[in-house]
């Protein structure tokens, strides 16, 4: 079955910005974000291979604003270093040939959940790259949600487990409980396993106030004084399936693996200083961190010691690993911006190094589930060797 991916670009965008430790090229242009996503998609040209790939974008305004003006209203505005990284993104996107879609008064979840509805009837299977939780309503069979960053892919069960509701109640779960990341209110006081309960019991949105009065106490009351909110939460949530746009395969082709090596891409990734994801060098460099400005420093007892004391304080490791398979080749991690400390196995503390990374829960990173995994298999590596000594 063919399969097409699609991708919400801002979510990634912001999500890969955050992940990333922040870095510049040598003339001072912040990349990380933009790093980061061409990371995802290589992966997914050389690796997973899709038949259609589209990265969809939010439109400046949509309807959703003319139904309430505070829709999003508690979002900061984009962060400056990330948003010269969209006209990067659009370049990337455009060496590779991926096709960037956009429709004028809609948001990128009306898209998504227009090309997931019309295309899965023609047979294609479809995987959306996104965590939105708006999104989860168009799980079902050929749907699925896909994080191409945990490598998790979320089918009708794990939607349905993830929420307390089946998929297709997920609009009337938002009515509910509501959404702080977009401003939807929902109904105060009521929360997930309520929500979940009175889904569960009565269904749509509007069957639950066909049954107010057989609601008890607080419950009922809290619905019936917040009735109106409840409907407009309904729809802000509802996304839009008729969207304008070709639900022809065709139109969405996917690049082949060799777009990641065309001289053009080379070309590209060379003028952002991205030497690591060129074909034949390491995936993190030493010379690549010297070249974005990034001290590096090789790992010793006293900076063992100083990760030990940013461990203490709760502060964030970023964590990035090189090697082939789960084969460990060596590791990077960042406390601080512009200062990398590196170690391969060869180095005498490698290993304590290994075992403070495994027992540290604020890792961060851009394939983190990766990365642990090959730190986990040199551990039982490394302690089978010496079992057999």
């Amino acid at each position: 079955m063919a399969r097409l991916y699609i991708l919400d670009g801002h979510h990634f965008l912001y999500r890969l910005f955050h992940a990333v430790p922040e870095f510049t090229t040598s003339d001072g242009r912040v990349v990380n974000a933009v790093f980061g996503l061409a990371r995802v998609l290589f992966r997914i040209l050389r690796e997973e291979r899709p038949d259609g790939l589209v990265v969809v974008f939010d439109s400046r305004k949509n309807f959703r604003t003319d139904i309430s003006p505070d829709y999003k209203g508690t979002r900061d505005r984009m962060p400056d270093n990330l948003r010269v990284q969209e006209s990067l993104l659009l370049q990337l996107l455009g060496v590779l040939g991926i096709r960037v879609l956009s429709v004028d008064g809609y948001e990128a979840d009306d898209i998504i959940g227009t090309l997931a509805t019309q295309c899965q009837k023609s047979g294609i299977e479809i995987r959306i790259l996104s965590s939105d939780k708006d999104l989860f309503q168009f799980v079902w069979d050929g749907v699925r949600i896909y994080d191409p960053m945990k490598s998790q892919i979320f089918g009708y069960a794990d939607a349905e487990k993830k929420f307390g509701v089946a998929p297709e109640f997920i609009v009337d779960f938002l009515s509910l409980v509501g959404d702080s990341s977009d401003n939807i209110p929902g109904v105060p006081g009521i929360g997930p396993k309520k929500a979940a309960v009175l889904i569960g019991e009565y269904g749509s949105l509007e069957n639950i106030y066909a049954n107010l009065d057989d609601i008890p106490g607080k419950t009922r009351d809290m619905l019936a004084a917040y009735e109106a909110q409840a409907f407009l939460s309904k729809r802000l949530a509802t996304i839009d399936v008729r969207v304008p746009v070709s639900c022809e395969l065709s139109d969405y082709a996917a690049p082949g693996p060799e777009a990641t090596e065309s001289a053009e891409t080379i070309a590209f990734l060379e003028s952002l200083e991205f030497r690591s994801l060129i074909p034949g060098d390491r995936v993190s460099s030493l010379a690549d961190f010297a070249s974005l400005g990034i001290a590096v420093r090789e790992i010793d007892a006293r900076i063992i010691a100083h990760i030990r004391q940013s461990a203490h304080e709760k502060s964030h490791i970023a964590l990035a690993t090189w090697g082939n398979g789960l084969s460990l080749s060596g590791v990077v991690v960042m406390t601080a911006p512009q200062t990398a400390y590196t170690a391969t196995p060869e180095n005498p503390r490698f290993s304590e190094m290994i075992d403070l990374l495994l027992g540290y829960d604020r890792l961060v990173g851009y394939d983190l589930k990766s990365d642990l995994r090959r730190l986990e298999a040199w551990r039982v590596w490394e302690e089978n060797d010496m079992s057999t000594r």
